[in-house]
């Protein structure tokens, strides 16, 4: 069981175990309704993230309190699609990276903007399963 310290959207939430370590829990609608204090069971949780102690730890929050709802939603349907896909078990960073990745993508779209992928031919050949 975690205690919530803070709901960041739906689908996210601050918590601590009972060893009152911080931990980010992601789930679909894991924060809907749910409010600061209240109890969460560990299996409601897709992904939990621990221990946000540190510096870097603490910008990923801020991240998801100022992240589009859509974008945590999407960048969990694509880590389980390519851990299914894979047969592989992804590193929990892939989270936080995938979805900066998507905003920025989409806020360049807004402004016209195109970058070209330099290593597009290397990523196709060397991991074409990926």
């Amino acid at each position: 069981m975690f205690k919530i310290k803070k709901v960041l959207n739906s689908s996210v939430v601050l918590a601590e175990d009972q060893n009152q370590q911080e931990m980010v829990l992601f789930g679909r609608g894991i924060g809907y309704g749910q409010k600061p204090g209240q109890m969460i069971e560990e299996k409601k949780a897709d992904q939990v993230f621990m221990s946000v102690d540190n510096m870097r730890a603490k910008e990923f929050l801020q991240l998801l309190d100022s992240m589009p709802q859509e974008f945590i939603d999407l960048t969990q349907q694509i880590v389980q699609y390519a851990e299914k896909r894979l047969s592989s078990t992804l590193n929990s960073g892939v989270y936080f990276t995938l979805m900066d990745h998507l905003n920025f993508a989409v806020e360049r779209h807004k402004k016209n903007i195109n970058i070209t992928n330099r290593v597009y031919w290397e990523i196709k050949n060397y991991y074409t399963e990926e």
